[in-house]
């Protein structure tokens, strides 16, 4: 399956309200950019026990970003993209949306790199 197919697939079966019908609301004047994640998400900054745990999906969660493109940010090779849940898969993760913080793209330094010789 391919990743427009998947995308749209989980668009299909995505919930956008809270439990108490709440529902994060966007200004359509500002470009935004959307992904889905899975897993643990933080809300302190990037290091140690200052990157405070904020809560565990328990499937995938559409994660609103500003700008027209992903633009991650990578500190220690690890990139990472801050956003607002603005839609889960799973309805026990309902009220996660409207939260904000960060999700682990990558972990840079596990991969490999290519250098050419001068």
């Amino acid at each position: 399956m391919g990743e427009e197919n998947k995308e749209a697939d989980l668009e299909q079966r995505a919930i956008y309200t809270t439990s108490k019908g709440d529902r994060v609301s966007l200004n359509p004047d500002v470009p935004m950019n959307h992904k889905w994640f899975k897993g643990e998400f933080h809300f302190g900054p990037w290091g140690g026990d200052s990157s405070q745990f904020k809560g565990d999906s328990k499937d995938r969660v559409r994660v609103s970003m500003i700008g027209e493109r992903l633009s991650p940010t990578v500190r220690n090779g690890i990139a990472s993209a801050t956003g607002v849940i603005t839609a889960v898969i799973d309805p026990e993760d309902r009220d996660l949306i409207g939260q904000t913080g960060w999700w682990k793209l990558q972990d840079l330094s596990k991969k490999t790199k290519i250098r050419r010789a001068a």
